[in-house]
């Protein structure tokens, strides 16, 4: 299994925040491209987690936190595609 990197770096925090252009075609494959990164990556801790426990390469624990790290940068990606009036809504807390 290759190493799984961590989905950014404090330099890719900004430029996540910053909305992509849909008429831009060089932003839109470079999200492309970041967004496939990131999946790419689920993809292997999936499999890892999944794997039985004599064949995996890293322990459940760190699995489901890079996991949870990679869907999370995946969120803010879809995020920084979507028209702010398709954004979901914030989640609102139960009562």
């Amino acid at each position: 299994m290759t190493d799984v990197r961590y989905p950014s770096d404090a330099g890719q925090v900004a430029q996540r925040r910053q909305p992509v252009d849909p008429n831009d075609a060089a932003a839109l494959e470079a999200w492309r491209t970041e967004a496939r990164s990131i999946i790419d990556g689920m993809r292997l801790l999936a499999f890892d987690a999944a794997s039985p426990r004599g064949q995996r390469r890293y322990c459940r624990r760190h699995l489901r936190n890079m996991i949870r790290l990679h869907l999370r940068a995946l969120e803010a990606r879809i995020a920084a595609i979507e028209p702010a009036s398709q954004a979901p809504a914030a989640a609102s807390s139960p009562t």
